[in-house]
């Protein structure tokens, strides 16, 4: 009744949930090689009851996937789920933990997630039978782990970025999305894709395949925020000085920027990522500008050249 999408062992190929009748429901891996093989007995994920919506999620950002079941069954039924909550616990296999939803007692269809307050945690909402009131499940996790979320936006692709890959580094740990348009049963979860990064507060890299070709990779990014990225205009590229009449160096940078221009230069603003305001100067000492202060990361340098703004982008170390 039902097909989700993601990749729950963070081996890079993206493996496929399917729904069916108390026969089974099939979970199946990606063997990179085109092939895929049904372990959701292996993993413990079969359910075994009548299953419909289904949704793949870091719930606890501890940085696997976790899984989520609606099922048409209100649990009145011995043996027969109404639900599922499946947690991840490493790359072979998940743990039922309905005690997270308690009272899920209902028959439902379709689910859906999205971070409703913005606190990091993704929170899920569940269409019920028999004209019942919606669940919306508020995430409660009490962990203190790391988190980050992006917004795509597509320019040579299509607006909403959808068939964009998006693969991560923590520490040395990748994951994976896939961006689509629909998810699990008649529903759509939130365009922002999330990533739980547990007790790391520095993204390695970010790296954005867009379904135009274009590959774009951020290095170094803070935890805790939410980004918004547009296709073809966030790349840092390395400067040729030798055709600018303005350009930055050291980049990336650890201490000093320098600003080299023929023109001067007046009315710097560092921005982050967000547009967000956080060094503010009206002129500049021997060409050069102190961002020591800054954490790690990428931002935006705008300032006046003469009569044009100009923005630039650099790394810090």
């Amino acid at each position: 009744m039902s097909v989700t999408v993601g990749d729950y062992n963070s081996d890079g190929f993206f493996d496929i949930y399917v729904t069916n009748n108390p026969s089974g429901n099939y979970l199946f891996k990606n063997n990179g090689n085109e092939t895929f093989t049904n372990v959701a007995g292996f993993t413990g994920t079969r359910f075994n009851s009548i299953g419909w919506g289904a949704s793949f999620l870091d719930a606890d950002n501890d940085r696997d996937i976790d899984l989520y079941v609606s099922g048409q069954l209100d649990g009145s039924n011995s043996g027969l789920l109404s639900a599922a909550y499946y947690e991840n616990i490493g790359s072979t296999s998940f743990v039922l933990k309905n005690s997270c939803f308690p009272n899920d007692n209902r028959s439902s269809y379709s689910n859906a997630f999205g971070d409703i307050n913005n606190d990091g945690f993704m929170d899920l909402a569940v269409s019920n039978n028999n004209n019942e009131n919606v669940f919306l499940w508020k995430n409660v996790s009490v962990n203190s782990f790391n988190w980050i979320k992006l917004k795509l936006i597509g320019t040579q692709s299509n607006i909403n970025a959808i068939g964009t890959r998006i693969e991560i580094s923590v520490n040395g740990a990748k994951q994976y999305r896939y961006t689509f348009c629909g998810d699990g049963y008649l529903s759509q979860s939130s365009k922002s894709i999330h990533f739980g990064s547990g007790n790391e507060t520095v993204i390695d890299y970010i790296k954005i395949n867009w379904p135009s070709g274009i590959e774009e990779v951020f290095y170094d990014v803070a935890t805790n925020q939410i980004l918004t990225l547009v296709e073809d205009d966030d790349t840092l590229q390395v400067d040729e000085v030798s055709n600018q009449e303005t350009y930055l160096f050291p980049n990336p940078v650890q201490n000093d920027l320098h600003i080299k221009s023929t023109k001067k230069i007046t009315n710097i603003i560092v921005m982050n990522m967000l547009g967000q305001i956080l060094i503010k100067n009206s002129f500049l000492i021997n060409n050069q500008l102190n961002i020591s202060a800054l954490a790690s990361g990428h931002y935006i340098l705008s300032f006046t050249a003469e009569n044009s703004i100009l923005k630039k982008k650099f790394i810090k170390n």
